[in-house]
């Protein structure tokens, strides 16, 4: 993967974290704000539950003389004073309901919709949940859809006295609206920090990325042009690095190098305990034995045939660790030469031997005469 990858790939990194950073803070938010909402519609619904049980206990003691009865009497006074309510917030509001056969019939206007006369609504609908939960007697909260079949967060709570419900609620959207909002605008001030951000790093970045890749190209042109097989080793013994030479020397091309242990390559079984505990020792103290040395060694290619090296090899260290250069030279044609000169120069000893044996011999006769 090349350097501007790695960075972009950072970079949505980094937006994806502020995002899950801000829309975890917000959700927290939301949350919260949906428990205090749901609190306040429940202690409306049963402050207003219990306000109206108390008129209607009232009118059933004092108002008799009401023409349509006292249950007229308390729904009268309730509808007036709900004539005066606007509402809360923007779709706030509350319903007061009861049952008439197979219908739920609402006896307040609704605050949506322009109805003044509110239509009735069958009582095993979808809609209008949570006014069928009061009029089963239950009290509580709930998600749902209300009569208009929007999905509204609702308090619910029965009036015994006068077998009603009465429905506390607010639509769904109208609470979920500010944190979306709030997201979009974290989401769009992220975005701007971020292209900021890149930008500027970019331009830090760039010239750092340049001279890295200038000093790379320079590394490898260099481990290229070189005669000898040069490696790089990991803290766990592993190739992380090889130059061509290596596929002339050993027979091997370099991807077949890579994250494999030098010694299971190019060593002979015989050296693998000693290299094993040569590399150990270098891994826990930065130290062994071969460092700042040259050693002849045999090497195997890989069709299996040995043949011999000269090894050396030195510490590095680096971020997270320690690594190692293995710098191997082919001798073969060195050792070849050397064993062929030691050949001539001692044929041409045993042929100065006899020549001086000639010689002496022809000095003796000559002597003798």
């Amino acid at each position: 993967m090349g350097e501007y990858k790695r960075i972009f790939l950072l970079l949505l990194i980094m937006l994806a974290v502020t995002v899950a950073i801000g829309g975890v803070a917000i959700g927290v938010l939301y949350r919260t704000a949906f428990n205090e909402e749901r609190s306040r519609l429940v202690e409306t619904a049963q402050s207003q539950a219990r306000l109206i049980e108390a008129i209607a206990r009232f009118d059933q003691a004092y108002s008799h003389d009401y023409p349509e009865g006292a249950k007229d009497a308390t729904l009268s006074q309730i509808s007036d004073a709900h004539a005066h309510y606007v509402g809360f917030g923007e779709t706030g509001e509350f319903t007061l309901a009861e049952r008439d056969g197979d219908n739920i019939e609402f006896l307040l206007s609704h605050r949506h919709g322009g109805l003044d006369e509110a239509q009735p609504v069958p009582f095993r609908s979808h809609l209008a949940e949570p006014m069928r939960r009061a009029l089963s007697g239950r009290s509580g909260t709930v998600v749902g859809l209300d009569y208009r079949g929007v999905m509204v967060l609702a308090a619910y709570e029965p009036v015994a006295v006068l077998d009603l419900g009465i429905v506390a609620k607010i639509d769904l959207a109208e609470i979920r609206a500010p944190f979306l909002q709030a997201g979009a605008i974290v989401l769009g001030v992220a975005l701007v920090l971020i292209t900021a951000g890149t930008v500027l790093f970019f331009g830090i970045s760039s010239p750092m990325l340049r001279r890295l890749r200038e000093s790379e190209a320079t590394f490898r042109g260099i481990t290229t042009a070189a005669q000898d097989a040069i490696f790089l080793i990991d803290e766990a013994g592993k190739i992380v690095y090889c130059n061509p030479v290596v596929q002339s020397i050993f027979g091997y091309p370099e991807k077949e190098f890579l994250g494999k242990n030098l010694h299971e390559l190019l060593a002979p079984r015989r050296y693998h305990p000693a290299y094993l505990k040569g590399f150990k020792k270098f891994r826990d103290t930065g130290t062994g034995p071969v460092l700042g040395k040259v050693l002849e060694l045999e090497a195997v290619r890989k069709d299996g045939t040995e043949f011999p090296i000269e090894l050396s090899v030195a510490a590095l260290t680096i971020p997270g660790g320690r690594a190692a250069v293995g710098v191997v030279r082919d001798i073969s044609e060195r050792k070849y030469t050397t064993q062929e000169l030691s050949r001539r120069l001692e044929e041409q000893r045993g042929l100065n031997r006899i020549l001086r044996a000639i010689e002496a011999t022809q000095t003796f006769n000559a002597n003798k005469t």
